[in-house]
Order: structure tokens, then C-alpha cells, then sequence
């Protein structure tokens, strides 16, 4: 979701877009997106994922609370005009159905290479919180099944959710 996320508001700022893993997507270093997911599994089986997906599009500056104006952007503040969420959403919905069905196929094994390529976390210094654990250290990748890869205290971990904000250095 969050690569087709982010490959659909490419075009409108390349360069500029990026995965703050798990479940943002930034542009130029501010969230203009966000997605939440929803599971429903027995054991190894999953019943179904509910996955929810909000873009900022068309918010001016001032429809932001001011707790969120320096950390929150939408396509509209970054190009200076409004942006049709019709064809955003059509874009949206073409690649996110794209990537359903080549992760059917192989997996994340694609995906991998870009994931990596778009994320804003490798090589940034972290704060995660995960479950009750709370742990820094530098993001240094993402393996092949999309976890981060964290290096605290000399140590490698494997993290496949959590809450990460980037510690300023």
C-alpha cells in the first residue's frame, strides 16, 4: 500500500516522496499520508486485512491544527494548486491493485528494492516504540518480508511494527 501510495504521488512531486515505515508517506519530510490496517486471522490464516488509507490532497496551511502545521503537508500546499482527488484516487487504486497482485505472486520480492529506495528511515537515528518496548538506535534496513532492520547497542534487530519517530541529532 504505502509504495503504491507513494508511486502515485510521484509524478506530482518527484523527488520529494517518501515511506516512513510502516505507515506514512511524506512529502519533502512532512506526512501527506497515513495508513491503517485491520486484521482478521486464525493461527497462519488470514481471514482478511482492511486497509485505510487517507491522502491529504487539497488542505490549505490554515486547515491544519497548529500542532500539525509544521509536521503535516497535502499535494495542494506543495504545489501551490488544488490537485483532482478523482484522478488521484483512480491512480491510487490502479497501482495498489497492481501491487496486490505481483505480492500474490512473489511476495514482497519486487517491492523490496523500492521499498528501500523510498524509505526516509535508513541510516536516520530512531526512537521505536513496539508493543511496551521502547528502542533507539540507527535504521540501517529493510529486509525482504518489509520489517526494519534497527542497530542498537552493537546488536541487529528485526522489528515488523511499531511506532518510529526520527531523534534529532
Amino acid at each position: 500500500t504505502a509504495l503504491a501510495l507513494t508511486e502515485t504521488l510521484l509524478p506530482y512531486c518527484p523527488g520529494e516522496v517518501r515511506i516512513k515505515w510502516p505507515n506514512d508517506v511524506l512529502l519533502a519530510g512532512r506526512k501527506v499520508a497515513g495508513i491503517l490496517t485491520e486484521l482478521s486471522a486464525e493461527g497462519n490464516h488470514i481471514n482478511h486485512i482492511i486497509v485505510g488509507v487517507g491522502i491529504n490532497a487539497n488542505q490549505k496551511a490554515g486547515d491544519f491544527p497548529p500542532e500539525l502545521k509544521d509536521s503535516a503537508t497535502s499535494l495542494r500546499r506543495m504545489l501551490k494548486r488544488k490537485v483532482n482527488r478523482a484522478e488521484l484516487l483512480r491512480a491510487f487504486l490502479y497501482r495498489l491493485e497492481r501491487e496486490y497482485l505481483t505480492y500474490n505472486k512473489s511476495g514482497l520480492k519486487s517491492a523490496h528494492a523500492r521499498l528501500k529506495r523510498y524509505s526516509a528511515l535508513i541510516g536516520e537515528r530512531i526512537t521505536l516504540h513496539s508493543g511496551p518496548h521502547l528502542l533507539e538506535g540507527r535504521a540501517v534496513d529493510i529486509d525482504p518480508n518489509g520489517a526494519l532492520i534497527l542497530e542498537t547497542h552493537g546488536h541487529r534487530l528485526t522489528i515488523s511494527a511499531g511506532e518510529v519517530t526520527v531523534a534529532k541529532e
